[in-house]
């Protein structure tokens, strides 16, 4: 690890920064970290432009910022999964207030009818703490990226074994961390146009991915991710410390012609039973789920919940600096 000079502003007392060195590439990609508001600024600036980051979440993924109903460039989300089948539609990171004017609710079965209220659509992601994909059906006028649309055709072919859908649909991602929330509205901020941040764990497809930082940094040594292709990495020094590594659990909101309960799709940091504990919807999981956390079975929920009440302590210790020092 190399260390590049490290930034000055009056009266912030600041660590140097890190970066990851790749000389015989002539790359050197800084290092931030998402408990660093400061960081913020910068992280969102380089989204906004549609920059390429690998951020930290209990798994390593890449984040992209789109724009336009197609996918931008030639840039990470391409490269990354070249292999990946084209049904496989990647994630879009987006807070429950926006991912709720996109979806057309008219589609979703009247028992999970009630989501359409904004304050219990939100409680989807509001107590448990951890990453959640909900799954839902798309408006049709939505100004959505092509890139995070799923067809029925789509959907028949990347689940084979379940029944078919009516309806194209997205794969919404987000926790409740006030950290996120601010990241995300100064990437709003940032933008000329909307733009839409794009995810996928960082690894080939099919492979497993990094789970933590020395594993990240040997997927880019051993050229399983291009350092060239990688513009920032962004840590986050509490969820690190957590041991609540793994991917991110994956529900499906039921259409109007299924039958009317959510379904788990894919097992990762929220454990089924705490998924229903939090929000007190009852769910189903599919017998093809797969278990998406670094070590299978193992329930991790104390974790997620211990680590999300690190974050409320800080942020709360930090509501000042955001609201009086910087932007």
């Amino acid at each position: 690890m190399a260390i590049a000079e490290k930034e000055i502003r009056p009266g912030v007392e600041y660590k140097q920064r890190e970066s990851i060195s790749f000389p015989e590439l002539g790359v050197e990609i800084p290092v931030y970290d998402i408990r660093n508001l400061f960081d913020h600024i910068t992280i969102a600036q380089e989204i906004a432009k549609g920059r390429q980051m690998a951020m930290f979440g209990g798994v390593w993924g890449g984040f992209q910022g789109v724009r336009g109903r197609e996918e931008s460039g030639n840039g990470y989300l391409k490269w990354a999964k070249k292999d990946r089948p084209k049904e496989a539609k990647y994630a879009v990171m987006i807070p429950p207030a926006k991912s709720h004017e996109i979806i057309d609710w008219s589609l979703v079965h009247e028992d999970l009818r009630f989501l359409e209220d904004p304050d219990s659509f939100k409680s989807l992601w509001g107590t448990h703490g951890a990453y959640l994909h909900v799954i839902a059906p798309v408006r049709s006028d939505a100004q959505f990226p092509d890139v995070f649309v799923t067809s029925p055709d789509e959907y028949a072919k990347r689940y084979p074994d379940h029944p078919r859908i009516s309806s194209s649909t997205a794969a919404f991602l987000w926790r409740a961390d006030p950290y996120y929330e601010r990241f995300a509205d100064l990437v709003d901020r940032f933008s000329n146009s909307t733009t839409h941040i794009g995810v996928t764990s960082l690894n080939k497809h099919g492979e497993k991915p990094p789970y933590t930082f020395e594993e990240f940094v040997a997927h880019l040594r051993d050229g399983k991710a291009d350092p060239r292709e990688v513009h920032l990495v962004v840590r986050d020094s509490i969820y690190e410390k957590s041991e609540a590594l793994g991917s991110h659990t994956q529900i499906k909101l039921p259409l109007v012609d299924e039958e009317g309960v959510v379904k788990i799709l894919r097992v990762g940091t929220l454990s089924p039973q705490g998924l229903e504990r939090s929000t007190g919807i009852t769910t189903r999981q599919m017998p093809d789920a797969k278990d998406v956390r670094k070590v299978p079975g193992v329930d991790i929920d104390t974790h997620i919940r211990a680590m999300n009440q690190q974050i409320q302590e800080r942020w709360e210790s930090e509501r000042q600096v955001v609201s009086g020092q910087i932007i």
